[in-house]
C-alpha cells in the first residue's frame, strides 16, 4: 500500500500561518512610518495602532490554533473511514 501522509498539508499551512504572524508582528512593530506604511498597505492592521494591531494578531492566532486542531481531528476521521 502507497502511503501518503494526509495530516503533511494541514501541518505546512499551520507552520506557514504562523510564519505569517511572526512577520505581521514585525511589520507591526517597525517605527519608520514609510517602511510600516510599506509593509502594512492593502491589510486590515495598517492604519491601527500597534496595541491593536498585535490584540487582532494574537486573538487570530488563537482562532487558528482551534482551526488546525480541528482540521487535524477531521483529517485522522476522514483517513479511518476511507481505510
Amino acid at each position: 500500500m502507497n502511503f501518503i501522509n494526509p495530516l503533511l498539508p494541514i501541518k505546512q499551512a499551520y507552520e506557514t500561518t504562523e510564519d505569517s504572524f511572526k512577520i505581521a508582528n514585525r511589520a507591526v512593530k517597525t517605527t519608520e512610518p514609510k517602511a510600516r506604511q510599506r509593509l502594512l498597505q492593502r491589510t486590515h492592521v495598517e492604519i491601527r495602532t500597534i496595541t491593536e494591531a498585535e490584540q487582532i494578531i494574537e486573538a487570530s492566532k488563537h482562532e487558528v490554533d482551534t482551526l488546525f486542531v480541528i482540521a487535524l481531528w477531521a483529517m485522522f476521521e476522514r483517513f479511518l473511514r476511507d481505510y
